[in-house]
């Protein structure tokens, strides 16, 4: 991407599932989510619209604060989200959900993660190990509403079933799978979705951002979507969506920064999230990590 290659300073991007944040990650940029609804979807192709967000991508949190302010949406109860992001970690409540790591961590994912606590410790971060038992029902919630809400984009775009034949066979099996949700199953997980905000409402009553990572592992050779991962066969997405569709789900504000490189030399991101409408305390909390590791951002991924 642009971005990464250092062409341009600033990118725009569209996030459903993990479309900012997972590339932003891999290619050692900055990636912000920001809460449902803060910036227009208008001209933007609808994938499923309640998850839809679009946001900035950066070569810096700073950057990225930047670009939101000139995008988000009048009215929107931002606020100054450049407001502190030069205060550092030191009195961030910084929770820990190791209920959130459905997929185990590739050992130097689990380096860059565990020393980006010690990092945020060390500057004066209060860190709490948070419990989420609910995140064990975040599929059940995501997955038939994305499913529903993807076909109904492309069947009133007059796309499917019309230009069936067009479709690649990895998106047609989704669209298909769309049509087998019904009516009550779309309503339950609308339901659980609500418990599912009322959670992490519960968690951000105990922190002011989460640190989690954005992939369990890194992306597999030449792109094939299905590979090894500690010793097991998964599918790629097996190591992300566990880390990024919990933000779409509930509408939370997600911002990653590069935390490491693996043993090949790819950039390995980690994100902070935080309540709706908190940008301004997660770019905070990215640049503090952004600017306690200047040796990880000035070094430049192996191309």
């Amino acid at each position: 991407m642009a971005l990464a290659a250092g062409e341009v300073p600033l990118a725009l991007g569209t996030d459903t599932a993990g479309s900012i944040r997972v590339p932003a990650a891999l290619c050692g940029v900055v990636g912000l989510k920001p809460t449902w609804g803060s910036v227009s979807r208008e001209g933007v192709f609808p994938l499923a619209p309640s998850f839809d967000h679009v946001g900035p991508m950066a070569r810096s949190p700073a950057d990225a604060a930047g670009l939101l302010e000139a995008i988000a949406e009048p009215g929107t109860p931002l606020g100054d989200v450049r407001d502190g992001l030069e205060l550092g970690f030191a009195g961030l409540r910084i929770g820990l959900c190791p209920d959130l790591h459905r997929t185990p961590l590739a050992p130097a994912v689990r380096e860059a993660y565990d020393g980006a606590v010690r990092i945020a410790t060390d500057a004066g971060a209060e860190v709490v190990t948070l419990d989420l038992p609910e995140a064990a029902r975040i599929p059940s919630a995501f997955v038939p509403m994305q499913r529903a809400e993807a076909l109904r984009s492309h069947v009133r775009a007059g796309l499917y079933p019309e230009r069936r034949r067009e479709y690649g066979a990895d998106v047609l099996e989704r669209l298909e799978a769309g049509r087998a949700v019904t009516l009550d199953q779309y309503l339950d997980a609308s339901d659980e979705r609500e418990r599912l905000r009322e959670a992490f409402g519960r968690l951000f009553a105990s922190c002011d951002v989460l640190l989690t990572p954005v992939a369990a592992g890194a992306p597999f050779p030449g792109a094939r979507e299905v590979g090894e991962h500690l010793g097991r066969e998964v599918d790629f997405r097996e190591l992300v969506l566990p880390y990024t569709t919990p933000q779409n789900l509930c509408g939370l504000p997600a911002c990653t920064v590069r935390a490491g490189f693996d043993d090949l030399g790819l950039p390995i991101g980690l994100q902070f999230t935080g309540r709706p409408w908190a940008e301004a305390r997660v770019l905070r909390a990215a640049q503090a990590l952004y600017d306690s590791t200047p040796d990880v951002q000035s070094r430049r991924p192996r191309l």
